[in-house]
């Protein structure tokens, strides 16, 4: 099989923010670290613009 373990890493739904983790990896990171430090990531840089710019909902506890 052509994925064998710690050699093949496949990441899908690129962005920028990811692009940019990739780029500046140290080289002491495993590829299956850099694949996860990637795929955080692109979680963390996911946004929808009409969230942004919701007011922001006061608690009731404060």
């Amino acid at each position: 099989m052509f994925l064998e373990e710690g050699k093949i890493e496949i990441v899908t739904g690129v962005n920028l923010p990811m692009v940019i983790k990739f780029a500046t990896h140290s080289e002491e990171t495993t590829l299956s670290e850099l694949a996860k430090d990637v795929e955080e990531q692109g979680k963390q840089s996911i946004y929808r613009t009409a969230a942004l710019l919701e007011p922001s909902k006061m608690k009731k506890d404060a």
